[in-house]
C-alpha cells in the first residue's frame, strides 16, 4: 500500500511543479524534489531482498523487521517467494520522512545505496566460533549435569540447536583443531599427532573456511589458544598465538603474550624458601603460584620445588585475580576485536579458543570456592577393573592410581567445573555483547571444544581415546531466523568434520570439498528415518590402542587399523552400558552372541573409510 501511495505521490509531483499535501498516514515525505530532479532519476528501480535477512522465511523474520517490511511493501508471498517488489519510479533518500528512512536503515540501506540502486548494505551474515579445550559433552546444564549451571553456553543451544550425539574426529588437540578447521580426516590433512602441527608448513592446499570465507570479502581473526597447522594462521588477519612459551615470526605464543601481560597486573613472586608461601607452587603456565590440592604431583613438598611436572599434573587454587586469568585475557581480546568489527560495513568471521578448562587445573577465586570438593560425585566407571578392555594400560593408568582415587579425584571435578563456570560468566559477556550491538539477528555462533576430558572414568585423565568422556563434545549452533529456537539432535552421531560444510551452506559460500556433510538437514528436522555414523580415528602409528571408532545411535565399535595388531576390538552397547564397562568381544564369555552386532559396525565403518 506505501509503495502505490509513493507512486500515486510522484504522480502528483509530475502534474505539479508546487508543494503537495502527503496522503500518507504516519510520515512526511520531507524535502520535496524538483520536478527536473525527477525526470533524471532512472525508472523501475527495484528493490531487491536486504543481505541481512536474506535467507529467512517471512514467519522467522524478527516481529519488528516483519513490520519494518510490511511498510516497504513486502508480503509474505513476495518475500517467501524472492519476488521482486513492485516496480516503482525511484524515490530519492530524502523525499521520505524520517519513519520511512528508519524502516530503511533496519535493512541495511544508506542514502548512498538507497539513491544508487543497490540492495541492503548490511554485511553479512556473520560467523562467531568459540572454542573450548578439553570439555566433555556432559560439563554442561544443559547436557544434563545437575551440578554444573551454565546459563549462557546454555542459551547458544536455547536459542538455536544442541547436537546431544557429537564426537571429535581425533581425541587431541592438534589433530582434532585441524579436522575441525578443514573439515577433513586425519589421513588427509596429515596431522595425526600434536607434533605434525608444527611440521605442516606450506605443503597442502586444503583450505580451512575462515579461508573459503575471505574470498567472499569476509574479514576474520582468530583469537586465543591456536593449536592447528602454522599454514592456516597465516589467513587470518591479526597475529595468530600458537601454544607455547614461543616467539614467531609473527609475534609471541600464547603463554608468551599472557606471562607479558601479566607482568603488568600481577608481577612474579618468588616463594621459594618463604614460610608464608608454605603450600604454593609455580604453574607452569602462568608463572604465578597456585594453593596445591592433594591430587597435585608437588603437593606437601616444598615452596617451589625445583621438580619439573607437566600441566596435567597441576591441581589448585590460582593467586591470579579473576580479572586476570588467561580465561578473562582471552575474553576481553575478542570483546574488543567484535567491537571493532561491528564498526564495519564487512562480513566478519570471529574465533575465540579458550585454553581452560585444559590443565593446568587452577582455577582462581571466586570460581575456586562455588565447588566443594566433598560435594562432588566419583564417576561410576571410576574402579572398573578394565579386565576386557583395549584401553586398560592408556593414558599412564596403572601408573596414576590417584586419578582412580573416589576422594582425590573430587578436588579435580571441582577444579574442573570451577574453570568453565569462569567460562559460562564470560560466555554470557560476550552474548551481551553481541545483542548491544546489533549483531544477533545476522550472526552464525558456534559453540564445541576439541575433545573432552576423563576426568577419573575408567580411573584415567585427560583425552586421547575413544570413551564418551573424552571422544563426545558440545556442539551447539545457534543462528536466529535459520535455526529454529529450541531444536534438539537428540539420535543422529555427528562429528567436527561436519563443521566445515555446515558453516559453508548456512552462509551460501558454496560448496567445497570436505569429509563431511552438512548438518542442515538434521537441523531441519529432515532425515529422520536416516541412521547416521559419526566416526573418530587414532594416530595409526601408535601401537597398543584402537585406531578406528564407529557410533551409532546403540553401538560404539572399536578397532585397531591392522589385521595382525594385537589390540582387542571392543563393542559396547551403550543403551544398556552407556559407561562402557561391559566389552561384548575380546575375552567376554559371550561374544558369539554379539558378532553379527560387531561384524555390521565393522562394515559401516569400512564403508564409511571407502567413501
Amino acid at each position: 500500500v506505501l509503495l502505490q501511495n509513493i507512486h500515486i505521490l510522484f504522480k502528483e509531483i509530475e502534474s505539479s511543479n508546487g508543494p503537495i499535501e502527503s496522503s500518507m498516514k504516519g510520515w512526511s515525505p520531507g524535502p520535496q524534489p524538483t520536478k527536473s530532479s525527477i525526470t533524471n532519476t532512472p525508472k523501475s528501480a527495484v528493490k531487491k531482498k536486504p543481505k541481512c535477512y536474506y535467507t529467512y522465511e517471512w514467519d522467522n523474520l524478527p516481529q519488528d523487521v516483519q513490520k519494518a517490511a510490511t511498510n516497504i511493501g513486502y508480503t509474505k508471498n513476495i518475500w517467501d517467494e524472492d519476488k521482486d517488489l513492485p516496480g516503482v519510479d525511484k524515490v530519492k533518500w530524502d523525499a521520505f520522512g524520517v519513519e520511512i528512512m528508519q524502516t530503511l536503515k533496519k535493512f541495511g540501506f544508506t542514502k548512498e545505496t538507497w539513491d544508487c540502486g543497490k540492495c541492503g548494505g548490511c554485511p553479512g551474515p556473520n560467523l562467531i566460533f568459540i572454542m573450548t579445550d578439553q570439555h566433555r559433552y556432559d560439563a554442561l546444564s544443559i547436557n544434563g549435569n545437575t551440578v554444573l549451571e551454565t546459563p549462557n553456553i546454555d542459551r547458544i543451544g536455547n536459542e538455536g540447536v544442541n547436537f546431544e550425539l557429537c564426537y571429535s574426529q581425533c581425541p587431541v588437540c592438534g589433530p582434532a583443531r585441524t579436522s575441525i578447521m578443514t573439515g577433513r580426516t586425519i589421513d588427509h590433512t596429515g596431522v595425526p599427532k600434536n607434533p605434525k602441527v608444527s611440521d605442516y608448513f606450506n605443503h597442502t592446499e586444503i583450505p580451512c573456511y575462515d579461508k573459503v570465507l575471505t574470498n567472499l570479502g569476509y574479514e576474520i581473526e582468530y583469537y586465543g589458544k591456536w593449536h592447528a597447522p602454522i599454514e592456516q594462521a597465516l589467513a587470518y588477519n591479526n597475529w595468530i598465538t600458537p601454544i607455547g612459551d614461543v616467539d614467531w615470526k609473527h609475534g609471541p605464543g600464547m603463554e608468551r603474550q599472557y606471562t607479558d601481560y601479566l607482568k603488568d597486573h600481577m608481577p612474579p613472586t618468588h616463594v621459594s624458601g618463604k614460610k608464608e608461601y608454605d603450600g604454593l607452587q609455580i604453574q607452569s603456565l602462568d608463572l604465578r603460584p597456585y594453593k596445591t590440592n592433594p591430587l597435585d604431583a608437588r603437593h606437601g613438598l616444598k615452596a617451589d620445588t625445583d621438580e619439573e611436572v607437566g600441566q596435567p599434573d597441576q591441581h589448585g587454587i590460582s593467586t591470579i585475580p579473576s580479572k586476570n586469568t588467561l580465561t578473562a585475557f582471552q575474553a576481553k581480546q575478542f570483546i574488543n576485536a567484535l567491537q571493532l568489527k561491528a564498526r564495519k560495513k564487512k562480513p566478519f568471521s570471529l574465533h575465540l579458543s579458550f585454553h581452560s578448562p585444559h590443565t593446568p587445573m587452577t582455577p582462581s577465586e571466586p570460581f575456586a570456592s562455588m565447588y566443594d570438593p566433598s560435594d562432588m560425585h566419583p564417576p561410576p566407571s571410576i574402579s572398573d577393573p578394565m579386565d576386557n578392555s583395549p584401553y586398560k594400560f592408556a593414558n599412564k593408568r596403572m601408573e596414576l592410581p590417584e586419578y582412580a582415587d573416589p576422594e582425590k579425584i573430587k578436588y579435580m571435578i571441582a577444579d574442573y567445573y570451577a574453570l568453565i563456570k569462569e567460562i559460562d560468566r564470560w560466555v554470557g559477556k560476550i552474548l551481551a555483547k553481541i545483542d548491544q550491538l546489533g549483531l544477533t539477528d545476522n550472526t552464525m555462533l558456534i559453540f564445541t571444544s576439541d575433545h573432552g576430558e576423563m576426568l577419573g572414568s575408567h580411573g584415567m585423565r585427560e583425552k586421547n581415546i575413544f570413551y564418551e568422556e573424552s571422544a563426545r563434545v558440545p556442539l551447539m549452533v545457534r543462528f536466529p531466523g535459520r535455526i529454529k529456537p529450541g531444536t534438539v539432535v537428540a539420535d543422529k552421531p555427528v562429528s567436527h568434520i561436519d563443521l566445515f560444510p555446515t558453516i559453508l551452506d548456512y552462509l551460501e559460500a558454496g560448496k567445497h570439498d570436505s569429509d563431511g556433510e552438512s548438518l542442515r538437514k538434521f537441523i531441519d528436522g529432515l532425515g529422520k528415518d536416516e541412521e547416521t555414523f559419526a566416526v573418530s580415528e587414532w594416530n595409526p602409528s601408535d601401537p597398543g590402542v584402537p585406531h578406528f571408532m564407529i557410533r551409532s545411535k546403540r553401538w560404539k565399535f572399536m578397532c585397531p587399523c591392522t589385521a595382525d595388531s594385537k589390540v582387542m576390538n571392543a563393542l559396547y552397547d551403550l543403551e544398556n552400558d552407556p559407561h562402557e564397562m561391559n566389552n561384548l568381544l575380546g575375552n567376554n564369555s559371550e561374544k558369539k552372541r554379539y558378532a553379527a552386532e560387531g561384524e555390521m559396525m565393522k562394515n559401516e565403518l569400512v564403508q564409511w573409510l571407502e567413501k
